[in-house]
């Protein structure tokens, strides 16, 4: 089950929240139960860092977008529950 935080979701656009899920999806190591991303304005496009300490991995993505915010968000997952918040 996955879960946002109403602050998260009110800062966050839904179109950047759903890519972040997707990008949580589709990671082909072992999870951390602490996912980071770090959300930044390069060049007028929305620049993502994800990463997690352990196993150590990372990966990033640029892309346009009417609304790039600059924010850290968490997704932690706690057994079948995965929550997204601001840090």
């Amino acid at each position: 089950m996955r879960y946002i935080t109403t602050n998260a979701a009110g800062r966050i656009p839904v179109g950047t929240q759903l890519l972040l899920w997707m990008l949580f999806d589709r990671m082909q190591v072992e999870k951390d139960y602490l996912q980071i991303f770090n959300l930044s304005v390069q060049n007028e496009k929305q620049h993502i860092r994800h990463h997690q300490e352990q196993p150590p991995w990372s990966e990033e993505i640029l892309f346009l977008t009417d609304a790039p915010v600059a924010e850290k968000i968490y997704i932690i997952t706690e057994g079948k529950y995965s929550t997204m918040m601001l840090a």
